[in-house]
């Protein structure tokens, strides 16, 4: 059986703290993740991202200098549905948990450096807009999720980053940044001593920089699309990309654990496409496709989805092939529990690289559940059930697709 060597706290505020420990690591990783994220409803696009920059900004300066000063690498970034804090570091854990929520807690805002950081927010959404992929991922994102967040890009739109001010940071901090809609976590190799004195100390900075309140609801609109196949053009484009999307219906309707879905979606669809199965190799000898397609699954609030990205000079056969693939039903049991086994595996890979693992963590723990529990499950479902599910969802799922090339 799969477990995690998980030790967690609840305070009377309502604020969570998780250690998980990991025996002979000499890196160790705390962090803090907070309930809210870029495609969550908020006024005015990026704010959530916009909000996680500011927060490195101290009236002494940037709080990143003092993490660097005790060797810790410090860094956050904002998900969909989800801001996360973090430091990575080998010694010095008593300043550096104070440093973290400090981080988190004092906000300071001013109008000098949010212009300062809109400018920099502006040339980074510039140097994403370089990348003639992200067009095809926004025209996909649109056509399923319209008059949504996922409309723009997860550090907003150039219109709205000229919208943000004091009041509005303010404004999503004191909803969002409280004790119900925070947790701690932190990874690495502590003595049952450091166990409790990290406990403790959490309870003193979370009373200090948390503020108490309830969890805040977010309200979340459901807004029916249809399934689109388009074309569009970009001069910055070299090659013919092909993006497919797939918008799932509401997992919980076909399982009890939304999680499990997405982790045996993302395994199976993974196997219709990857080098383990013939399709791949049919597609290269045809010359559809050079490449393995990109597979990445997403659980939202908004709804969960797939998106498959891939360059092909016959564009339309090779979303054709796609869609063919993904509805075809037989997969042979040999298949399957070789993809299991993969599974697994990149799994186990992950739990050793101390950063990317407590930050999935943190991110399934939200969801009160912890990744063994989940691989295990997937792991030991019946390969028929498993298939079953499978093709369950994808007979009520959307499929869109989008075609960009240079003329």
């Amino acid at each position: 059986m799969m477990e995690e060597n998980l030790i967690s706290k609840t305070y009377d505020s309502g604020f969570v703290a998780n250690i998980i420990l990991k025996p002979g690591f000499a890196s160790k990783f705390m962090g803090i993740v907070v309930d809210f994220g870029g495609s969550d409803p908020q006024e005015i696009s990026g704010g959530a991202h916009f909000l996680e920059h500011k927060l490195f900004a101290k009236k002494y300066g940037d709080i990143a200098l003092k993490f660097e000063r005790l060797g810790a690498d410090s860094n956050a970034y904002t998900g969909f549905n989800e801001t996360m804090y973090y430091a990575e570091f080998a010694n010095h854990w008593p300043q550096i948990l104070p440093l973290l929520f400090e981080l988190v807690g004092e906000p300071y805002f001013t109008v000098d450096n949010i212009d300062q950081e809109r400018k920099i927010i502006c040339q980074e959404l510039a140097t994403a807009k370089d990348d003639p992929e992200w067009y095809l991922i926004h025209n996909l994102m649109s056509n399923m999720f319209p008059q949504t967040m996922f409309t723009h890009d997860i550090v907003g739109s150039e219109e709205d980053l000229a919208k943000i001010d004091i009041s509005f940071l303010n404004k999503i901090y004191k909803k969002y940044y409280c004790s119900n809609n925070m947790r701690f976590i932190a990874c690495g190799d502590f003595s049952p001593s450091q166990v409790q004195k990290i406990f403790t100390l959490v309870n003193k900075m979370q009373k200090k920089y948390i503020n108490c309140a309830p969890k805040p609801k977010i309200a979340v609109q459901t807004i029916d699309s249809m399934a689109t196949d388009e074309q569009i053009t970009n001069n910055k484009s070299k090659n013919i990309h092909v993006g497919v999307a797939i918008k799932l219906p509401d997992l919980n309707k076909f399982t009890s654990n939304a999680l499990l879905a997405t982790d045996v979606l993302e395994m199976l669809i993974d196997a219709h496409f990857n080098s383990n199965n013939i399709w791949l190799s049919n597609m290269q000898l045809q010359n559809i496709i050079n490449d393995q397609p990109d597979v990445d699954i997403y659980n939202t609030r908004e709804g969960s989805f797939v998106i498959i990205t891939a360059l092909s000079r016959y564009p339309q056969k090779l979303v054709s092939a796609i869609k063919h693939e993904l509805f075809r039903g037989h997969m042979s049991a040999e298949l399957i529990e070789l993809n299991k086994k993969e599974f697994l595996a990149n799994y186990l890979r992950l739990t050793d690289d101390l950063n990317s693992y407590a930050q999935q963590m943190a991110g399934t723990l939200l969801h009160g559940r912890s990744l063994a529990q989940i691989i295990e499950e997937v792991v030991q479902m019946n390969n028929s059930d498993m298939v079953s599910l499978y093709q369950d969802i994808l007979a009520k799922s959307s499929i869109y697709s989008c075609i960009m090339s240079n003329r």
